[in-house]
């Protein structure tokens, strides 16, 4: 029988390094599992749980690499349980368990069975408030459960996902990046937003030259397109250029998310807010 010890103690980035300086057989770093704990930490999110890190009979690291890592890179002290006196052959069933997911944590606060819609919303909006959504072809930064939560509670997504479930049922494709697109359409109209994933749903739609028709045959046409690296931002470019150019009264026969393989910026709704409103050009690009 192992005799085990389990304290809480406040781990000092240097500390953190002292104790990666011990690890046994590990895993190779994996900066996806690093980008998040870091981000809780800078954000203040960092919380004391029941997880640990934990140490072999002969002081060896066999678990933790990845919290240890995290705090020696952000420069500040956190809580941390430490457990000491585990048995070394352990190390090959820890961490086997299935991890909890952001939509795990949203069900965990009532969030309903939308929770994974709305976590997986709450990954590109968290993406867009970083300034990284701003290509055709974006990826998605890592999220916490804590910033998926805190995100979901600031940005009412009530209507998103009506809407946007109305026009998925027509389009299928990627419905958080459809829901996520009716969000953002919204925060610039609402109702303009309502009429035009309305028409799209109902497949109200004008023909060669109406960017509702142009969308909904581009979408139709190239789901295999819309996979891989980057889909979810295609999606939300499409409908973004879509609407922006509807908005404006335009014709758009085309959209392009690339040009000579470049990826194109994603359309800047803000300067609609702010009454930037020049029409006129051809929206097609």
């Amino acid at each position: 029988m192992n005799a085990f010890s389990a304290n809480v103690e406040e781990i000092t980035p240097e500390k953190a390094a002292e104790y990666l300086a011990a690890n046994h057989n590990n895993r190779k770093i994996r900066e996806k599992a690093v980008a998040p704990l870091l981000a809780d930490i800078q954000t203040g999110n960092w919380r004391l749980t029941g997880e640990s890190i934990k140490f072999d009979q002969s002081n060896r690291l066999i678990d933790g690499q990845h919290r240890l890592t995290a705090i020696e890179r952000s420069g500040q002290t956190v809580p941390l349980l430490v457990v000491r006196g585990v048995g070394t052959e352990t190390q090959t069933v820890i961490d086997t368990g299935l991890k909890r997911t952001g939509a795990d944590a949203l069900e965990m606060e009532g969030r309903g069975h939308e929770a994974t819609l709305r976590a997986a919303v709450a990954a590109i909006g968290l993406t867009d408030d970083a300034g990284k959504f701003n290509l055709s072809n974006s990826k998605l930064l890592p999220a916490t459960h804590s910033q998926i939560i805190e995100w979901v509670k600031n940005n009412n997504l009530n209507d998103a996902i009506v809407w946007g479930g109305r026009v998925h049922r027509t389009l299928r494709g990627s419905k958080s990046s459809i829901v996520y697109a009716f969000y953002k359409i919204s925060q610039v109209d609402l109702q303009s937003a309502k009429d035009f994933f309305d028409a799209i749903a109902d497949l109200n739609t004008g023909g060669p030259g109406d960017p509702k028709h142009t969308l909904v045959n581009k979408l139709n046409k190239s789901r295999d397109y819309f996979k891989g690296s980057g889909y979810r931002a295609r999606y939300v470019y499409h409908f973004l250029k879509a609407w922006e150019a509807d908005y404006l009264g335009q014709d758009l026969r085309l959209i392009r998310d690339t040009i000579r393989d470049r990826p194109l910026d994603m359309p800047d709704l803000s300067r609609y807010m702010k009454g930037e409103v020049i029409t006129g050009a051809d929206a097609e690009a």
